[in-house]
């Protein structure tokens, strides 16, 4: 019984020395409106409602969010966290990192030039959205734009959809005005209502096009798996073969 008393009077005091720290709290979200130069911002950026923000080197730990008529605007910059926003006015994406996800919808432009992005990429109801010579380790979505889809020389690792689009799009060209493209998964392209040019890509898996008006224009694509409907086979497409998940 002392032994065990003296165990325990042994245990309580080490005890009383242990230091109890709380959990670091999360650090409040940087608001910008501004130019940010050569700088670490700890938790989230927040660009306000119709004001523009500028990154130039810059390090974002947390997630970027982009309100109703907002810009945003990285160069050189990495975005550890994904980058959202609805009803925004601009993202233009510069030679920069995003580590998480691109989630838009119902805004102007996106514009992603020499960037990278880690997880997926889904622009959703914009006027216009662009991608040159920049590369997408997820899935990659165009979903319901009205004024032009344009993928150029960039690398898509998962799936790449363009679907429901009422502007001109070209994914590939001629290669003097756009770059060949590379999409290790399935490229799905249907039920887009203007021009489309589908050239002088490299598609891992299938190239699926169906119930486009017109007819998109296609050549010189290398495709691993199947061409399949107005992209060549003209075979029926099915609910399957045109499904995306989001």
């Amino acid at each position: 019984m002392k032994i065990t008393m003296q165990l325990l009077l042994a245990a309580l005091l080490m005890l009383s020395f242990v230091i109890v720290t709380p959990a670091a709290a999360r650090p409040a979200p940087v608001f910008c409106d501004a130019v940010l130069t050569d700088i670490v911002i700890r938790g989230d950026l927040l660009v306000p409602e119709r004001s523009h923000c500028e990154l130039n080197n810059v390090t974002v730990l947390g997630d970027v969010r982009m309100r109703d008529g907002a810009g945003f605007t990285p160069y050189d910059s990495r975005i550890a966290g994904s980058i959202t926003g609805a009803q925004f006015e601009l993202l233009h994406l510069l030679n920069s990192t995003v580590e998480g996800d691109i989630r838009l919808r119902g805004g102007v432009r996106a514009e992603l030039a020499r960037a990278t992005v880690t997880g997926d990429v889904w622009l959703n109801d914009l006027y216009e959205a662009v991608l040159l010579e920049s590369r997408v380790r997820g899935a990659l979505m165009a979903r319901g734009t009205n004024g032009q889809v344009q993928l150029c020389g960039s690398t898509v690792e998962g799936d790449a959809s363009v679907v429901g689009n009422s502007g001109w799009i070209m994914v590939g060209g001629d290669l003097a005005t756009c770059a060949t493209n590379a999409v290790h998964g399935t490229l799905r392209v249907h039920h887009n209502q203007q021009a489309i040019t589908v050239a002088n890509n490299t598609v891992g898996q299938n190239l699926i096009c169906a119930a486009n008006d017109p007819a998109p224009t296609v050549f010189a694509n290398q495709v691993r798996g199947k061409t399949r409907g107005q992209c060549g086979g003209n075979e029926p497409m099915d609910a399957q073969e045109l499904a995306e998940t989001e």
